[in-house]
């Protein structure tokens, strides 16, 4: 007697009698076949295009393509992670201004825009990171984009480094400057650390020179 290649069913021959016992035993196979297999080894039982299984190893949910499983990628938000107590990312993490709440950070970096030798107009965007550093080769006209939302903190550490000639530097308007004024950046060969903090979306930074002349 045949069998059909996917599922074992019984099939008789066109010229067999008709067999109660195989329609029962047909019908009964087909009613036990789950919709969706949820076990730790791979269904033997599968359909290319129609077979779900369910990998209890690792939460994957895999749809069989003929001869390998196709993970299905999961649309809607992540619920929880705790069930997963080494989560790492296989790229990087956009939350959209979310709060993440109550971090424990260890070993970690901040993103450095740096723009090189030059001069004109510069403008240090937060979205390419809170740490910018520049070499003057030329007066140059500072503007500051993309902070937080009003409410919300966000700082800026500016490195200049002065060459063997001293640059006039013009700050955006909206700078607060510590003691009223801004600092004098004309020393020659000298670096200076300059740091800039809003709480208002960027109508006002309050600024600061945190150093200079380091040896």
């Amino acid at each position: 007697m045949l069998t059909t290649s996917n599922h074992g069913l019984r099939k008789p021959e066109y010229t067999d009698n008709a067999d109660i016992a195989d329609i029962n035993y047909n019908t009964d196979k087909i009613d036990n076949m789950p919709v969706l297999y949820s076990q730790s080894t791979e269904p033997t039982n599968k359909v290319s295009g129609k077979t779900l299984w369910q990998d209890t190893t690792n939460g994957l949910l895999k749809l069989w393509n003929g001869s390998s499983w196709n993970t299905i990628a999961v649309n809607s938000a992540i619920k929880e992670v705790s069930d997963d107590t080494s989560p790492s990312l296989g790229g990087n993490l956009d939350a959209a201004d979310y709060i993440v709440g109550k971090p424990v950070i260890k070993d970690y970096a901040e993103a450095v825009k740096a723009h090189g030798t030059t001069g004109g107009s510069i403008t240090c965007n937060l979205e390419d990171g809170n740490i910018h550093t520049i070499t003057l080769n030329a007066a140059t006209t500072f503007a500051f984009s993309n902070p937080p939302a009003s409410g919300k903190a966000g700082s800026l550490t500016l490195i200049i480094n002065q060459g063997t000639t001293a640059y006039a530097v013009t700050w955006p308007s909206s700078v607060d400057w510590s003691g009223g004024s801004a600092p004098d950046l004309s020393t020659v060969s000298t670096d200076y650390v300059l740091t800039f903090l809003t709480l208002d979306g960027g109508t006002t930074w309050r600024g600061w020179l945190s150093g200079s002349a380091f040896a």
